[in-house]
């Protein structure tokens, strides 16, 4: 049986191949009680960015783990595609790797746009080794980079530290 990528564990209802990863295993996630004005800014941000960044997807669900075991400071995720097109994406953002303090950052900072561009070029790939990866994180970062521009031209909340 072929293991997960991502745990090591084998998962035969996933079906995958051994290049594969999933994210399907429990996650321990963040009391919604902890969750502070930075994650919820950082959270709103992403909502924000995506379908400007992503050909219109919409992100449909941002959820934040706690979880240092689980190796991952976040994964991006379809929900919804139509012909090949992400629809709608779930981002999950692990708290216990990239810490709380990395929440209280300008969402227009360089690690937040950093692990953004990342993740939201899975819309295009889940392979981090393709081509279409590659211009996926790109073409993101080509448009978080005019977002950017446009955003601090017009004093938008973004591109400040939180309070």
């Amino acid at each position: 049986m072929t293991k997960c990528l991502d745990c090591s564990r084998p998962c035969p209802e996933h079906n995958i191949r051994e290049s594969a990863t999933c994210h399907k295993h429990e996650v321990k996630l963040l009391d919604p009680a902890d969750r502070t004005a930075g994650m919820d800014r950082i959270a709103e941000f992403a909502r924000w960015a995506l379908p400007r960044v992503a050909d219109g997807a919409e992100l449909a669900e941002v959820v934040f783990a706690d979880d240092p075991g689980w190796g991952f400071n976040a994964t991006f995720g379809d929900r919804e595609k139509v012909d090949g097109k992400l629809i709608s994406a779930a981002l999950h953002l692990n708290v216990g790797l990239l810490g709380r303090e990395w929440f209280d950052r300008a969402p227009f900072s360089e690690e937040v746009l950093r692990l953004l561009i990342h993740e939201f070029a899975h819309a295009y790939s889940g392979d981090h080794l393709s081509a279409e990866f590659h211009r996926g994180c790109c073409l993101v970062g080509a448009r978080f980079s005019c977002l950017a521009a446009r955003s601090a031209a017009q004093e938008e909340p973004w591109t400040k530290e939180a309070t």
